[in-house]
């Protein structure tokens, strides 16, 4: 039986492979020993090898009269013993693997007329060394000179684009000499190219996309004025990376751009407001970041304790960080007190601290001043300036005062007390607002190992050394308040009379999702995170509203931080580069989070399915790498029948893992998702998933 199947699997195959082949072998005719050929359908010849053995071949200009324009697709595709090849000027056009795997050519030379070389046209070329000609040559396809490890140098005088992995693996090549009309480099073009020391980018370069130096020899380099964008892992690796100027018009520098560069010693950022996206230090020990005081490039050499040096003064300064650095002021969490705003501990150490590297979020209380203000839910206050001291505790005390920094208020609590014969009426006792505070940078020097608690009560900060941990404050009311960190809830407490006021507290401001509806977690939380920041404006969420292809892809672009992707999108429906959704759509293209239809469309404003949205966002968890298989239980469904074939899988995922729960027994695989649906399923996925909460 074993027998009988590999033979009917040999004969499918067979059957398959002449299928395919059929037509083109019966169109070739025979024009000598080496050399087949067709006629394409502009009467122009294609050539063809017809011998595999063969050493040298010269390729005619004209056949039976006419001229021979094209070197057909995988035309003399495994020639291993082909060393020489003389191509005529007649050549317009080198298609996809006409070379591929010769391993004996070492010289070619490239005819003026040719202006496209096809994707893989040289791969695998071991030996070849030189490479001559390309006077013409426009345009240079994916992977064509990929893995010609001998390569040393090549000349591209009018070539305007170089796609992805063009010199790949070209380990020996050390000379690259690019147009002047150059505009894009794709995707690892140059990736270990480990012999490539220096390049010259011409000023028309706009784009270079990720990966392009990956692991090569480059000592130095300036990156051209029109580049905005320096992608993810563009120089990767290069080892012999010794310095770099990026210019005033680079806003973003990709995740892991510089990682692995350990003799990377010199990096400038010219642009005060550039964007460095790695969630990691990334840099060297030895690095020196010079650019503008204040500046984003200024806050991350903070951050990580590297030297930075001023751009225009010349000064070098370098702070060093350390696991016991104080990074917070006073915490909020679970306060509880009248008066008594936080509560907090630390242990000082004889080292140096750094009270913040960058500006950081601060929370603090500010008492108010004499006022009636209602119980609110939705208190709204202009931002104001507020004044914050945080002081220390040594031997000799010390203070650092933060003036005027710009505070905005985003929560209001209330301390109250209760009228006799009225469970219901309160007479506001104290007033607190919650501030929400950028601090400046600063340092303080020299701690004796303390402990220290300090409380802030009654408008005063109160300082209390340890002393066998124990502390005593008095100056306390009868009344308090439960301030509940996320917001929840806060709870009114009158001891005396064992009466309790729990309320809770809308914290999103769409008023159309009430706080004890069903969608209202979700919401808050892609709220608050900038996952979906607004509906139809930015008072209403639309949790009804219907969510489109384009939006979701915009969702999960958000939660990665809104990555820059360059290129263009292949969906022909996705063209216009001035859509607010464009670059969300094509990083989920990129990165296989999308497909589109069969089209080749992908239709960003068409409603998306329930099962279009499991199946995207089973693709979203596969591209995080937190993809289990799951066992689905469909028992409980009616309509578990009615899943298309092309998101079973997605469905099985999305039902398996809970990120789908379906209602009253309906899964609903084809109805259209609404927002507030969306919002649950993604806030499902990062409890059940992505443990992001």
């Amino acid at each position: 039986m074993k027998k009988c199947l590999k033979i009917f699997f040999i004969l499918a195959i067979t059957i398959f492979v002449v299928l395919i082949f059929s037509k083109k072998v019966e169109a070739l005719e025979t024009y000598n020993s080496d050399i087949e050929y067709e006629e394409n359908s502009d009467g122009e010849i294609v050539v063809y090898s017809a011998n595999y053995n063969m050493k040298d071949v010269e390729i005619p200009s004209m056949i039976n009269g006419k001229v021979v324009t094209e070197i057909g697709k995988f035309g003399f595709s495994s020639c291993r013993k082909l060393e020489n090849i003389s191509l005529p000027n007649t050549i317009k056009k080198i298609n996809i693997y006409a070379f591929r795997g010769c391993e004996s050519i070492k010289n070619i030379n490239i005819p003026d007329s040719v202006k496209i070389i096809d994707s893989n046209s040289f791969e695998d070329c071991i030996s070849l060394r030189t490479i001559t000609g390309m006077e013409n040559v426009e345009t240079i396809w994916n992977g064509a000179f990929d893995g010609c490890t001998s390569l040393q140098s090549i000349s591209l005088p009018k070539v305007k684009i170089i796609r992805a992995e063009v010199f790949n693996k070209c380990s020996n090549l050390s000379e690259v000499i690019l147009s002047n009309k150059l505009w894009e480099i794709c995707e690892e073009a140059f990736k270990d190219c480990t012999s490539l020391k220096s390049i010259n980018l011409p000023e028309s370069l706009t784009e270079i996309d990720d990966g392009v130096f990956y692991n090569t020899g480059l000592t130095n380099i300036t990156i051209p004025s029109n580049v905005t964008w320096i992608t993810q892992n563009l120089f990767r690796h290069c080892t012999s990376l010794e310095s770099i100027t990026i210019s005033p018009n680079v806003k973003w520098i990709g995740d892991s751009a510089f990682k692995g560069c350990t003799n990377l010693k010199n990096i400038t950022i010219e642009n005060k407001d550039a964007e460095i996206y790695d969630d990691e230090d990334v840099f060297s020990d030895n690095i020196m970041i010079t650019g503008y005081e204040n500046s984003k490039a200024y806050y991350y050499a903070r951050y990580y304790g590297r030297k930075f040096k001023n751009i225009e003064t010349g000064e070098i300064s370098q702070i060093k960080i350390t696991p016991q650095s104080y990074l917070d002021y006073m915490p909020t969490k679970n306060v509880k007190a009248i008066g008594v705003v936080s509560v907090d501990k630390k242990d000082i150490e004889n080292q140096t601290y750094i009270c913040t590297q960058k500006p950081v979020e601060e929370e603090f209380y500010k008492k108010l001043k004499a006022k009636v203000y209602e119980l609110t839910q939705n208190c709204k206050t202009d931002e104001e300036k507020a004044q914050n001291i945080t002081n220390w505790i040594y031997s000799n005390m010390r203070y650092y005062s933060f003036v005027n920094a710009t505070a905005k208020v985003y929560q209001i609590c209330n301390t109250f007390i209760r009228l006799e014969g009225n469970d219901n009426a309160y007479t506001m006792l104290e007033n607190y607002m919650l501030y929400l505070c950028k601090i400046p940078t600063a340092t303080v020097n020299g701690a004796n190992n303390r402990t220290y608690t300090s409380a802030y009560i009654n408008g005063k900060w109160i300082y209390i050394d340890a002393v066998n941990g124990k502390y005593n404050v008095t100056d306390l009311k009868a009344y308090s308040i439960n301030y509940i960190y996320d917001g929840k809830l806060y709870m009114l407490e009158d001891p005396s009379k064992g009466a309790k006021i729990i309320k809770k507290i809308k914290e999103i401001p769409f008023v159309d999702v009430e706080i004890d509806s069903w969608e209202y977690t979700a919401v808050k939380y892609m709220w608050q995170n900038e996952y979906m920041t607004k509906g139809d404006t930015s008072a209403f969420f639309s949790p009804n509203g219907l969510l489109t292809r384009a939006m979701l892809a915009t969702i999960l672009h958000n939660m990665e931080g809104r990555p820059y992707v360059s290129g263009a999108s292949k969906f022909s429906d996705v063209q216009n580069t001035n859509e607010w959704y464009y670059v969300a759509i094509k990083w989920a293209e990129k990165n296989n989070i999308v497909s589109g239809y069969s089209d080749g469309k992908f239709g960003p404003n068409d409603p998306i399915t329930r099962e279009q949205l499991a199946v995207i966002l089973n693709q979203y968890c596969k591209y995080k790498g937190k993809y289990k298989v799951v066992k689905a239980d469909y028992s409980k469904f009616k309509d578990s029948n009615k899943i298309s074939d092309f998101a079973k899988w997605g469905m099985n995922w999305a039902v398996g893992t809970g990120v789908i729960n379906g209602s009253n027994g309906i899964l609903n695989p084809k109805g259209t998702a609404t927002r507030a649906e969306t919002a649950s399923m993604i806030y499902k996925y990062c409890i059940n998933i992505n443990k992001q909460i």
